[in-house]
């Protein structure tokens, strides 16, 4: 699967990158964005998408490595659009995400289903965004503050329910780096 690699790899890309940056939390990011604090070292963020089970293999690892990794999940796995996540991989049921807190993760929401934001309409992006934070909130018990757009997909409808939700932080897939100027959404 393309966007794989084996725990090994992973593991060891972990250990090159941090000879070079500082790993940071979400809510380190978040106040950093927000003006609330200053990070003046080189540093990065550890995103995980979809909400796939076998990123539970590597807890034990990035916790060793100080890393609050942040795993971006779908509120509606049952529904989800394989054909868009390009795999049959097991995902987290919403009954099964409170491990991920527990391992002590951030947790953001990353739709409902994975649809293909490009084309989302108005209704659509209101399921897809506003409904899975509902839904993550309430089968967490706790505020969902961050929201990755599935692909970095985005139009003025979902620009604007993104907003409208209350997500704190909004990830795209731009390849740029961030700075104290960088919009949280």
């Amino acid at each position: 699967w393309r966007y794989s690699v084996s725990e090994a790899m992973f593991k060891q890309q972990v250990k090159l990158i941090k000879h070079t940056r500082v790993p940071i939390s979400m809510d380190d990011l978040l106040l950093y964005l927000s003006g609330k604090k200053v990070i003046n070292q080189l540093s990065f963020v550890l995103t995980f998408d979809d909400g796939y089970k076998s990123i539970l293999k590597v807890s034990d690892f990035l916790h060793s490595q100080g890393i609050t990794p942040c795993a971006f999940v779908l509120s509606d796995p049952q529904g989800a659009n394989r054909q868009e996540l390009g795999t049959d991989e097991a995902i987290f049921s919403l009954k099964e995400l409170p491990q991920l807190v527990k391992a002590g993760w951030n947790v953001g929401s990353h739709s409902a289903t994975h649809a293909n934001f490009a084309n989302l309409n108005l209704a659509s992006a209101q399921v897809e965004i506003a409904g899975s934070k509902r839904t993550l909130e309430q089968a967490l018990s706790t505020k969902i503050k961050y929201f990755a757009l599935p692909r970095g997909n985005h139009n003025s409808h979902v620009d604007r329910v993104v907003k409208q939700s209350g997500y704190a932080l909004c990830l795209t897939m731009d390849d740029t780096l961030l700075s104290d100027t960088t919009s949280p959404l």
